[in-house]
């Protein structure tokens, strides 16, 4: 008799200990807001022009 009652206290256990991940995962620190790539947080994403590159490119004297 003990032994079941060790083993359903031991499942009561890990049931309780998912549903408290489960609701962490719905509404709690672990949830991921999704936005969109290229938001405009750093700015807009293109090619630099040759003339912003001449001051970064310095030749190497070998």
């Amino acid at each position: 008799m003990p032994r079941n009652i060790a083993f359903i206290i031991s499942m009561v256990a890990v049931i309780f200990i998912v549903i408290i991940m489960i609701l962490q995962a719905k509404q709690g620190s672990l949830n991921i807001k999704s936005k969109t790539v290229g938001d405009g947080q750093y700015g807009d994403a293109r090619l630099a022009t040759q003339k912003e590159l001449e001051p970064e490119n310095i030749p190497v004297q070998e």
